[in-house]
């Protein structure tokens, strides 16, 4: 179930914005601080922002400049709750990144048809972004969504110095496969592996189709030993499986290489892809179906 972020220290809005959110089959995440907003907002499964102008040590306009300017959280709407003072200020919230207003003593009806519209809206974004943003084949995302989430999460971790990790996984000797039981069968491969990969992810980590027989994973607060626990389940998990279509099988391993932020202080995010695909090209060189983490 996707959810609303909910900023607010008033149990009476939680309470009411938890009813209406229910009827609308969202769930609900309470945050109290900036920085709460901002780790939610990175999430996928964030349609909406309902922000209280009562929030103690809030500083909306600052606050709604800054998401405007990130390419993640940009892209969630932002409805205000609180006292206006007119038009002309609601035309400054509007063009500092607001998308809707709900006025004070709030009416849950009021709530409700505002927050049905906002979401009706985010839905339909949703499915046109999904056919530019999902790679075709395997279902997960693809190298464009990778970039902007992979810029935003590199930018968050070097301010609040939060560790993620990053990993390139390759598939061994994939083109024996296509050479020997053809594409159809290679496409077989690349869905199914995309499966169990993610079958081993948390609802956070982001799976994507990097290109070829590549995939990319980008694990949020995650440093190198949850790293290392998860790249090893998931080679288990891809060595041990036996794909099979019709009389043809076969069984594929994968190369992975891993870093981890900030176990090494990358400067930026073409210096930590250089990084991890020299450690796959490592572990290729290893002999393959392993590991290269320094």
């Amino acid at each position: 179930m996707n959810r609303v972020l909910v900023a607010t220290a008033e149990q009476s809005l939680l309470r009411l914005a938890g009813g209406v959110l229910t009827q609308l089959e969202r769930g609900v995440a309470p945050v109290l601080s900036e920085e709460e907003i901002l780790q939610g907002l990175h999430r996928d499964d964030t349609d909406l922002l309902l922000l209280d102008r009562r929030l103690p040590g809030l500083e909306e306009r600052a606050l709604l400049r800054r998401l405007a300017a990130d390419p993640l959280a940009a892209e969630v709407p932002v409805v205000l709750v609180g006292g206006f003072g007119g038009h002309e200020e609601q035309l400054e919230l509007l063009d500092a990144g607001a998308s809707e207003f709900v006025a004070l003593p709030v009416d849950p009806g009021a709530l409700a048809v505002r927050l049905k519209t906002v979401l009706r809206t985010v839905g339909h974004l949703d499915r046109i972004k999904a056919q530019a943003l999902i790679d075709e084949l395997t279902g997960v995302y693809n190298r464009r969504y990778l970039d902007g989430r992979l810029s935003a999460q590199f930018g968050e971790a070097r301010r609040y110095r939060h560790p993620f990790s990053f990993i390139l996984l390759d598939l061994d000797h994939f083109k024996k496969v296509n050479d020997t039981l053809g594409h159809q069968f290679g496409d077989l491969v690349l869905r199914q592996t995309a499966r169990l990969i993610r079958a081993q992810l948390r609802g956070e980590d982001m799976l994507t189709r990097y290109g070829g027989e590549e995939f990319a994973l980008l694990l949020p607060h995650t440093d190198l030993e949850g790293a290392l626990i998860l790249a090893e389940r998931v080679r288990l998990s891809v060595a041990e499986y036996r794909f099979v279509q019709g009389e043809s099988q076969v069984r594929i391993t994968v190369s992975q290489g891993i870093a981890a932020y900030p176990e090494k202080d990358f400067t930026s995010t073409s210096e930590l892809i250089a990084c991890v695909d020299e450690r796959l090209y490592q572990a290729k060189d290893a002999g393959r179906n392993c590991l290269v983490y320094r």
